[in-house]
């Protein structure tokens, strides 16, 4: 395993293939294997980095916020020796990619967006009331079935089963039970301070949407595709409606993005 060690934190990370370097980062309650598993056949040397706070690295008391994951994202490529790259992000990846992308315009040669929770605003008032009931009852003992039972998830459950579920797996997550505070302080963050910065990325850029997903919004991708000058915007599968064709089709996008005349 390969570890970067910044302030104190031990970040894990890991890589394979080779090629022009894409740094991908993982959504939020998620680590390393998610872009791993999404992103297996991409042509490149793809780094996956574990947010501090998830997976194998470590965190402290700094509040979680789009700013500070953008900072240790520098420090990071700084280690590693890259003057430029492709970057990707899926969740609350991609709002540090792009928050990274504005203060750091020149190291980024293609900015990849999957599946966005949020731009200018946090997400959704509803979303985030069900993330900060979800740090609450992590904290509790037995809060898996208080969980359950509450008002909360089952008014999510009754929209979205798929969402409900995925939430569920928190509570096997010992990285999720010991820091759970960082749902519910990255959730009332923002990625970008308002829509105008978007026109300010001049690489090409891709963002790739689903329908039927409360989490991450479609409308974001047509907020993107308006502002970036250099935008491709790929609406796929919803992957509780087929997950492998909802992955099939994600990496296609990716690659044919990254391979125009291929």
């Amino acid at each position: 395993m390969s570890y970067f060690s910044y302030r104190g934190i031990d970040f894990h990370y890991q890589v394979f293939g080779l090629g022009e370097p894409i740094v991908f980062l993982h959504g939020i309650g998620n680590d390393l294997y998610q872009p791993k598993i999404h992103l297996m056949h991409l042509p490149g040397h793809v780094i996956m980095p574990d947010i501090r706070g998830h997976g194998k690295s470590g965190h402290n008391n700094d509040p979680m916020s789009y700013g500070l994951l953008a900072e240790d994202l520098y420090l990071f490529v700084k280690y590693l020796g890259l003057k430029d790259f492709i970057l990707g992000g899926i969740d609350m990846g991609a709002g540090i990619a792009l928050n990274f992308t504005l203060k750091h315009p020149e190291k980024v040669k293609k900015l990849i967006l999957v599946r966005p929770s949020a731009l200018d605003m946090p997400c959704d008032p509803y979303i985030r009331q069900i993330y900060e009931r979800l740090s609450m009852f992590l904290k509790l003992h037995h809060g898996v079935e208080q969980f359950k039972r509450s008002d909360d998830y089952n008014e999510l459950f009754e929209i979205s089963p798929y969402a409900a579920y995925h939430l569920l797996r928190h509570f096997t997550d010992p990285v999720a039970q010991h820091f759970p505070d960082k749902f519910q302080q990255i959730i009332d963050d923002k990625p970008i301070d308002n829509e105008e910065d978007l026109k300010k990325i001049s690489c090409p850029t891709l963002t790739v949407v689903t329908d039927m997903d409360m989490v991450h919004p479609v409308h974001l991708g047509d907020i993107l595709n308006q502002h970036i000058e250099d935008h491709t915007l790929v609406k796929i599968t919803p992957k509780p409606q087929d997950e492998h064709k909802h992955l099939l089709q994600l990496e296609q996008a990716i690659i044919d993005f990254l391979n125009p005349l291929k």
